[in-house]
């Protein structure tokens, strides 16, 4: 479950990404939410979090409710546009305040770098072009106790296209890692009453 300071943080994420993918243009939730999911998956990869977002396997790859839920609250508060897949003159007032937060502050340097990379790697893809290059994705699997007993490695890996549907594919509550995108409190506070 995520805190009120995680859904303000992943609001802000998101309206960095839609700023940073801009330039590729976003032609839907297909392209959208494989973005966000990717980001999400090479930061854990690199031992970081920024995003806080479940998701689970879909037919497009990987899709997050929350995420959904987060990017419709912020077309209703008038911070993107929904149909445009891009950020309003309202957003980009918000998204000003993204540097400062970011600067002097190595971990969020780290986010920012990882989330920017990604957007450059996969935005060129349209929502047909993405699921296939997220389904070659390899998922690393959970180590098995006893494989040594067994005679397989204790690490196997598994391509996201050979995921069950409906599987969870990322609980970020359950990893714990040394890098983690956060807000001076006076800027939390100001980005909670905002982005709420």
């Amino acid at each position: 479950m995520r805190s009120p300071t995680d859904s303000t943080i992943d609001r802000l994420l998101l309206l960095y990404l839609l700023k940073v993918a801009a330039p590729f243009g976003i032609d839907g939730d297909v392209k959208f939410q494989q973005l966000v999911f990717l980001s999400e998956l090479q930061l854990f990869g690199k031992q970081a979090k920024g995003f806080h977002y479940r998701f689970f396997r879909y037919a497009y790859g990987g899709y997050s409710k929350e995420l959904q839920d987060d990017f419709l609250a912020l077309g209703a508060k008038k911070f993107v546009d929904p149909a445009a897949w891009k950020l309003t003159a309202a957003g980009e007032t918000v998204i000003k305040v993204f540097p400062s937060a970011v600067a002097c502050h190595a971990d969020n340097e780290t986010v920012a770098t990882i989330v920017r990379e990604v957007v450059r790697a996969y935005g060129k893809y349209d929502s047909a072009g993405i699921v296939p290059a997220v389904e070659k994705i390899e998922l690393i699997l959970p180590e098995k106790p006893d494989a040594d007993a067994e005679g397989v490695s204790q690490q196997e890996t598994l391509p996201l296209g050979h995921v069950s549907f409906h599987a969870t594919l990322l609980v970020p509550e359950r990893i714990e890692t040394p890098v983690a995108f956060q807000l001076k409190d006076d800027l939390l506070a100001v980005l909670q009453d905002v982005l709420k």
